[in-house]
């Protein structure tokens, strides 16, 4: 079953994946040894059960049993410290307004484990998993209980939302937030030929009024008067106009690279705004396309290389990935020529890259040249600092 999965699944999530700015390693080896239930692996001193307890985010979810230190690896069947994601968003898999993971929980309490170390956050004991099958029971009961009064479902994320209980809104956000549970479990109980949810969530981006757009554009008459809009808008913290104003300028100056590329610049900013890692992707994912378009009226732009470098690095650095594409692209803009902030931004991508890499002698080196260029540029300054 894992195999097939692993082969078969593969492509669609990694897609999904690349488009949310994650860098991909290596394709992992594949199982070459199958069992039913459990089976053991002797290692000596320390032997070790696998056992398939069923179904959870995956539906091949396995442990790790070790008896003799009376614990169990979950993997992602528990999840402790910030909110859970119920599942990929591209699959049909997880919390499918069903009890198959909550069934597969109590499955893996039948062993009596002391403690259980989770896929993600600090270890488990008896409370993390009570809070983790409260959550479960939560959603899928209000879920179907909304859609069961033939809610839509803007109306059903608008609503429970607005009701979430303190309880839940105090979960810290990470991977999961109570949106993606409510359309994990609505995909369940909904007929839709494309697997997953992804498709049906509003994006993370926000959006603007119309009448203010329209206020604070109507009378601006070149590239630059957009763009320094935008900039006093995004002080204001009003990240949705501000990124509507840019828009605006893509459509009004669609050929030229800087458009596109300030854009771009602005949608990473404006992710900061959203603590879900894969929320942050929506972001992520307009300004991949909006850097694609600046190098393709302009391959030799050289703000648009330092960006796709700076977000590639900033991802590498974020998820333990490969620092070199990111590299490219930063040596390339600094090969066509950059100065000032850019500059002190292309060394500080360079720096940042070489603490992922764990090199921080070489980190600082560059730290240091990108606050000779911009003393003013803060990034550098709080790097260099660590």
């Amino acid at each position: 079953m894992t195999k097939d999965f692993m082969v078969n699944r593969s492509p669609r999530q990694e897609a999904f994946l690349r488009s949310r700015g994650f860098t991909l390693g290596d394709p992992p080896f594949l199982p070459q040894q199958t069992f039913t239930h459990e089976t053991e692996l002797d290692l000596g001193n320390q032997p070790l059960h696998l056992v398939h307890l069923g179904k959870a985010e995956t539906d091949d979810a396995t442990a790790v049993r070790i008896p003799a230190e009376g614990c169990i690896v979950s993997g992602d069947t528990v999840m402790t410290g910030s909110f859970p994601i119920f599942g990929q968003p591209v699959m049909n898999e997880g919390l499918m307004a069903n009890h198959d993971w909550i069934n597969t929980i109590m499955e893996l309490r039948a062993y009596e484990p002391k403690s259980v170390l989770p896929g993600h956050g600090p270890l488990a004991r008896d409370a993390e998993i009570d809070l983790l099958l409260e959550i479960e029971s939560y959603f899928l009961i209000e879920v179907r209980k909304r859609v069961e009064q033939g809610m839509s479902l803007n109306t059903l994320l608008t609503e429970m939302e607005a009701n979430l209980p303190d309880w839940i809104r105090s979960i810290a956000e990470v991977w999961g937030t109570p949106r993606y549970a409510i359309l994990r479990v609505y995909r369940g109980l909904i007929d839709d030929p494309e697997p997953g949810w992804q498709h049906l969530k509003p994006s993370a981006i926000p959006a603007a009024d119309t009448e203010k757009l329209h206020q604070k554009t109507h009378e601006l008459e070149n590239f630059q008067a957009y763009r320094e809009t935008a900039e006093e808008v995004a002080e204001g913290n009003d990240f949705g106009l501000a990124i509507a104003i840019l828009k605006t300028a893509t459509e009004k100056y669609p050929n030229l690279p800087d458009t596109w590329t300030e854009y771009a610049n602005l949608l990473t900013q404006a992710s900061r705004t959203v603590p879900s890692v894969l929320e942050k992707g929506d972001f992520f994912a307009e300004a991949k396309k909006a850097i694609n378009v600046a190098l393709e009226l302009d391959p030799e732009h050289a703000p648009a290389h330092l960006l796709r470098g700076y977000n590639h690095i900033f991802s590498a650095y974020r998820n333990g990935d490969e620092t070199k594409a990111g590299l490219e692209s930063v040596y390339k803009a600094l090969v066509i020529g950059i100065h000032g902030t850019q500059l002190a931004r292309a060394y500080f991508c360079i720096g940042l890259a070489h603490r992922t890499n764990g090199d921080e002698t070489l980190a600082r080196e560059a730290f240091a040249k990108a606050i000779a260029a911009d003393a003013r540029y803060m990034p550098a300054q709080l790097a260099n600092m660590a």
